[in-house]
Formats: C-alpha cells, sequence, structure tokens
C-alpha cells in the first residue's frame, strides 16, 4: 500500500504536505500537463480580447444622425396620433 498511498509530512507550521507516489503519474514527461503557461496566456489575452470586442461592440452600435431623426419623427408622429384618439374617446 506503501507505493499507491500518499504520503503526509509536516512543515514547520504543523501542516501535513501530501506527496502522490502514485508511478503512473510520476513516470514520464508525457503524463505531467503544465497549465501555468496556458493560464499565462488566458491572464494577458484574455482581457485584450474582451476590450477589443466591446470596442468593436461600442462602435458598432452607433446610430447616424439621419437615422436618429428619421426615429425621433416616427416616435413622435406614433405619439401625436395616439394622443389624438386619446382625446376623441373622452367623453
Amino acid at each position: 500500500m506503501r507505493g499507491d498511498a500518499a504520503r503526509f509530512q509536516s512543515d514547520r507550521s504543523g501542516a501535513a504536505i501530501v506527496g502522490m507516489t502514485n508511478p503512473k503519474f510520476s513516470e514520464g514527461a508525457d503524463m505531467n500537463l503544465d497549465f501555468s503557461s496556458l493560464q499565462g496566456v488566458m491572464v494577458i489575452i484574455g482581457p485584450i480580447v474582451l476590450a477589443a470586442v466591446l470596442l468593436w461592440a461600442l462602435l458598432n452600435n452607433r446610430t447616424s444622425a439621419k437615422q436618429k431623426r428619421r426615429t425621433e419623427d416616427a416616435t413622435k408622429r406614433v405619439r401625436d396620433e395616439q394622443n389624438r384618439e386619446d382625446v376623441l374617446r373622452e367623453p
């Protein structure tokens, strides 16, 4: 059982340190995956991609002055029409 069991060592603070001695995980470099470099890339590239997407969304979501004027005119027409109908319904 000693080969597959975890060994406990203690440091000066009294906390236990667990060391795995399973031969499957200790043999060969192919089984050891180091995700610290991938995490570093994600920490650096992630915010840059997020900022780029937010900037693109802000720039492409703007309306032109002509579109805004047309929308305001249409809204005014609908409100005036609704107001006329409401006035006709009042006793």
